[in-house]
Order: C-alpha cells, then structure tokens, then sequence
C-alpha cells in the first residue's frame, strides 16, 4: 500500500546540506563506528541501486577491516582496500563494518537526499530474513509517525532486528506497534513469517538535511537470540 508519508525533523539534530542541485539535495553521514562490528546503511545514495562504494567511502577505512553485506540470505564479505574494491552500494541494503582498528573510527558517507514525492521502496521482503537499510536521512519512529505497517504489508509475528553492542535486539510486530525507531544511516535484519511484501511508500515532506549521525557507541538494549 502506498501513502504519503510527511517526516518531521522532531529530536533530530539537522545539519545544512554541503551541496544542492536542481535535482538533488546532497548530505553526508558521519558514522561513529567502535571497535568490533556495527551496521549501517547506505544512506545518504539517493535511490541508487549497485553503486560503486568506493565512489562514496574510497579511503577511508584500516587494513584488516571489512565490511559485509546482506544478500541473498547470507553474509558476503569484502576486505579493505582503498576503493573497497567490488563492494556496491544499494540504498535501502544492509551492511555490517567489522573495525578491526583496536579504536573508534569515523565513516563518512556523502551523496544525494531523496527529494520530495519520491516514490520510495523501503523495502522488498521474501519469507524469511531479509536485510533493510533505512532508506530516509531522517530517524522514524515505527509507531508513531503515521504508518499504516498492517496495510503495507506486516504481519504479527514479523520480527525487526537491530544491532546493539554486536549482538541483535529482537523487535516483534504484534500487529499494531513495533516500540523501535528507525535511525538515519542504520541498517537492520527483518524476519518476514507470513507472506511476501514490498513496503512502499511517497515521501511527503521538502527533502531533509542528514543527519550526523554518532550513534553506534549510544545504542544500548537487551541482546536477544537472532532466530
């Protein structure tokens, strides 16, 4: 089902775009990553699907890192190099960065803000796991921001995972809420049990600033078993 979805800039910290078009409104991301593994998405790409990372993050990073994305089921693997050679970027895909550093680093990721009454896909989901990067530059509150999860697509039992710490925070749809916000620039695991779905929606509010995100290391909840 798709609707309009009007985003508020409520409790978020907004940031001014570095760079603007016409056609597109540019922001950035930085990402907090500690050491050891944190997820995160491809924000801000645009709608961009299979994009080069390299032409986003090229040079950041240390030697032993990885960065891994969730495709098909399972976990593909791509070691540092300067370009992260091979390594693409989808917007709404997620990924995990495995900091082998022995301390915090920073991740920058720059690029284009969806616009405003861009038909956008969250998410296409199959029975079973699925990766979701959070597609919009800005933080969602799942319960409270006027969706309609139910009439989108989700079913009780569907089950949201998020990464606290390196171990995955379970969040069960009971039909009406999640308790969860989704967070500009994070990525997450969604457990489909029903039936397949794509979530869809127009973003309804102007395009927004991204957020600087420094998140990874704040985040702190109760780990659950991913299952």
């Amino acid at each position: 089902m798709k609707k309009v979805l009007t985003l508020a800039l409520t409790g978020v910290l907004a940031c001014t775009a570095f760079a603007q078009s016409t056609s597109n409104t540019v922001g950035f991301i930085n990402q907090t990553l500690p050491t050891g593994f944190s997820t995160f998405s491809a924000t801000p790409t645009g709608l961009s699907n299979g994009e080069a990372a390299g032409d986003y993050i090229a040079g950041q990073g240390t030697p032993g890192d990885v960065i891994y994305e969730f495709s098909g089921g399972a976990w593909v693997a791509y070691a540092y190099s300067a370009a992260w050679t091979g390594l693409t970027f989808t917007y709404n895909s997620t990924y995990l960065y495995r900091n082998n550093s022995g301390a915090a680093q920073n991740l920058v990721i720059a690029g284009a803000v969806v616009e405003e009454g861009t038909d956008v896909t969250m998410g296409d989901f199959t029975v079973g796991f699925n990766g979701y990067g959070h597609a919009l530059p800005i933080d969602v509150d799942l319960d409270s921001d006027d969706l309609t999860l139910a009439a989108d697509g989700f079913a009780s039992g569907d089950v949201l995972y998020d990464n606290s710490g390196g171990a995955w925070v379970a969040y069960t749809y009971n039909g009406a809420t999640y308790g969860l916000d989704l967070l500009a620039g994070e990525g997450y695991l969604v457990k489909v049990n029903s039936a397949p779905f794509t979530w869809d929606y127009t973003v309804g509010s102007a395009p927004a600033a991204v957020v600087p995100a420094t998140r990874k290391s704040a985040k702190v909840r109760t780990a659950s078993a991913l299952n």
